[in-house]
């Protein structure tokens, strides 16, 4: 008989472990927690003596990091509405736009593609404005070109 209970209280020791190492990981893999936050929840449930106790411990790892995703999600949308605001070459109705699709956004990476955008027609203003300095300067040479090619002529 006794064993057969120290088989059995192996197993079950083997089967928390083997739990333990699941919720380590799977707090690890959080991405918006930082390493205190999750060295706080591995601590303690390497302390839980059930796989009740790592499963509480764990849903409250997975709640901390979406509250965090969330929190750092509405600081970046509010950062990039304010950049919005003050950028000098958008129009209202462009900004009013931008900050719709910024309001709408659900991740960090939509945010970026949305702010990418905005650099765009900025972009097409100083593409234009180099062009056009280009184009003086191309002018500029092929006048003087003539001019210099005129005065040997004669």
């Amino acid at each position: 008989m006794d064993a057969a209970k120290a088989a059995d209280q192996k197993a079950g020791a083997d089967k928390l472990a083997e739990e333990k190492k699941t919720a380590i990981d799977q707090i690890n893999n959080l991405k918006n927690l930082n390493q205190d936050q999750k060295k706080d929840y591995i601590n303690q449930v390497n302390n839980a003596k059930t796989a009740d106790e790592i499963t509480k411990i764990v849903d409250a790892a997975k709640a901390a990091d979406q509250k965090a995703g969330a929190d750092k999600l509405a600081e970046e949308k509010k950062t990039a509405i304010d950049q919005i605001n003050k950028d000098k070459t958008l129009n209202e109705n462009q900004k009013h736009d931008f900050i719709n699709q910024i309001k709408n956004a659900e991740t960090s990476s939509d945010l970026g593609k949305i702010m990418q955008q905005t650099n765009l027609p900025q972009t097409d203003v100083k593409n234009q404005l180099t062009i056009g300095a280009l184009i003086s300067i191309v002018l500029g040479s092929i006048f003087s070109l003539s001019y210099v090619l005129e005065k040997k002529r004669k």
